[in-house]
């Protein structure tokens, strides 16, 4: 359980500093940020639904949905 925690604040994390590098892009290294950052809450967030998947189903297309991030 402790995992999961730390999975949703990573996640949570993640995608705090994706926005607020987003809402500096006028920085041009502040839109490369925002898109690895994003980039690591989509992993994060997929890697964070295939641990909490029940079926062996959903369990791979989340497995396979974290190489996208």
């Amino acid at each position: 359980i402790l995992y999961i925690a730390y999975s949703v604040v990573s996640i949570t994390i993640s995608s705090v500093l994706a926005l607020l590098f987003w809402n500096r892009r006028k920085v041009a290294e502040a839109k490369y940020m925002a898109l690895m950052m994003s980039s690591a809450a989509l992993w994060g967030l997929s890697d964070f639904l295939s641990d909490i998947s029940s079926s062996s189903y959903h369990k791979l297309f989340w497995e396979n949905a974290s190489y996208v991030g």
